[in-house]
């Protein structure tokens, strides 16, 4: 197993040709790569015109479950953004989201909005398009919801 602190897909059917993404989907996980796939695949099927890109944080630095997971979805994922996993050492999820946010800040200055999900939760078609459509309507600078 690759024992790397971050993953990118170099060229993946992950949109690296498109333009930058105006949203970024922060996923922690932590020792459930079954229901990580499954909430990937919503993601990846949720569909959006919205360009995206998906920042997975695996918590579990040692058996890095997830992290091997979001390997395997990469390799056949049709996402309209991109994909970036990094490995947070310290365990918590405080620590995975913070973290999922600071690289999706440093890799992505440019984009607008900026959600998060949990690794086992399911997002229904639409969901990114959703958020991005209510925090413009709103002009509120934090939106939520199912």
């Amino acid at each position: 197993m690759d024992r790397t602190d971050t993953f990118e897909p170099a060229k993946s059917r992950f949109g690296t040709d498109r333009a930058s993404p105006r949203a970024i989907v922060v996923t922690p996980t932590f020792r459930r790569p079954a229901l990580l796939i499954e909430a990937l695949g919503a993601i990846d099927v949720a569909g959006t015109r919205t360009p995206f890109a998906i920042v997975i944080v695996e918590n579990d630095a040692r058996g890095r479950a997830g992290f091997a997971a979001a390997q395997l979805f990469a390799a056949r994922a049709s996402a309209a953004g991109r994909l970036k996993v990094v490995v947070e050492e310290r365990q918590g999820n405080v620590y995975a989201i913070n973290r999922g946010f600071r690289e999706a800040l440093a890799q992505w200055p440019e984009a607008e909005f900026f959600l998060m999900i949990d690794d086992d939760e399911i997002a229904e078609t639409g969901w990114i398009a959703a958020m991005v459509e209510a925090a413009e309507a709103s002009g509120a600078d934090i939106v939520g919801g199912p």
